[in-house]
């Protein structure tokens, strides 16, 4: 079910991404040059450039964590954005722009996306981390997600836990938040 539902998240799934760059004079010609001394067209020379640059050890994506050496694109690629972004934040936030920092923030901030428990007084809280993640419904609500940050949705159309959730039981309830542990 799960993969079904991350295949129609990318209906229009392609294998290519186009990519315009404005550059001088010089460096396209040098680059036209290039191509045509290996007999390619322009554009798989400059996908060649650049994949020589983010493969490069000292300019490139190479990082290491402790002893660990490792291309930082092996850790956060994935197919589908919003998998993509979740594994980017929560292992390099500092590489993260201003709107994907916004957007980590409303994911962080709204418990409906984090798998939880209810505190002693009956608040449900969670952390931001791998493990509680529920990455199911940050797939379904991307879209939303991204049109809340950009401006075009109010907060109130991102899901939200229920309101006894987020503000804690009523007094006189009579609920047992125990037995349903």
């Amino acid at each position: 079910m799960a993969k079904l539902k991350a295949a129609s998240l990318a209906p229009k799934q392609q294998k290519v991404e186009t990519l315009t760059i404005r550059m001088s004079p010089k460096i396209k010609y040098g680059l036209e040059l290039l191509s045509r001394k290996q007999h390619r067209n322009l554009t798989s020379v400059a996908e060649w450039a650049l994949d020589r640059v983010l493969n490069d050890r000292n300019e490139g994506l190479w990082m290491s964590e402790g002893e660990e050496v490792f291309h930082l694109l092996d850790k956060v690629w994935d197919p589908l954005e919003p998998d993509r972004f979740v594994k980017l934040a929560l292992n390099y936030p500092s590489l993260l722009t201003y709107e994907e920092e916004l957007l980590w923030k409303v994911l962080c901030e709204n418990g409906f996306f984090w798998k939880g428990s209810q505190d002693k007084k009956g608040y449900y809280v969670w952390e931001c981390n791998k493990d509680t993640i529920n990455i199911d419904e940050v797939r379904e609500h991307w879209e939303t997600l991204k049109n809340v940050i950009s401006g075009q949705l109010e907060a109130k159309a991102l899901p939200s836990l229920e309101p006894w959730q987020e503000q804690g039981p009523p007094l006189d309830a009579g609920y047992d938040y125990e037995e349903d542990r």
